[in-house]
């Protein structure tokens, strides 16, 4: 393979830059990140959650996320609270500011899919979808 061919790892991260940095000129909110969205959108059922959960079911390190919820606690989108039925444990419950942003989000973030669907046709968006699904997936499987 010559230097210059494009090579899929490659393309699939530059394309993964070039989506988010579109995704986060499209929320284009002061402070505000695609993080936040989705931790907010975790949190919409607004059912108390613990922080490894959230952190499991997101694909977020630990740390990063006690810092992201830090900020969203100072910006009063989130709050932590004891768990009722284990005092070791902290949930974290969306707030009503916290609500009516995912609400605004939400808005802006379909705005943005609807774009990324127009550009590659509906056909081969959905197709796009089903191959990084299914190349996740196999990724995400141990090795042999």
């Amino acid at each position: 393979m010559s230097r210059f061919e494009p090579h899929l790892g490659l393309l699939l991260e530059r394309a993964s830059r070039a989506i988010a940095g579109r995704l986060s000129r499209s929320i284009d909110m002061e402070g505000i990140t695609s993080e936040h969205w989705r931790v907010l959108r975790h949190l919409a059922d607004e059912v108390g959650h613990p922080m490894g959960e959230i952190a499991e079911r997101l694909e977020m390190n630990p740390p990063t996320l006690t810092k992201l919820i830090d900020k969203m606690v100072g910006k009063s989108l989130v709050q932590r609270a004891d768990d009722p039925e284990d005092s070791r444990r902290i949930l974290v419950y969306s707030t009503d500011a916290g609500l009516e942003l995912l609400q605004e989000l939400q808005s802006r973030i379909d705005e943005h899919h609807a774009a990324l669907a127009e550009l590659l046709g509906e056909r081969n968006a959905r197709q796009l979808e089903r191959l990084l699904t299914m190349l996740i997936e196999g990724a995400e499987q141990p090795a042999a």
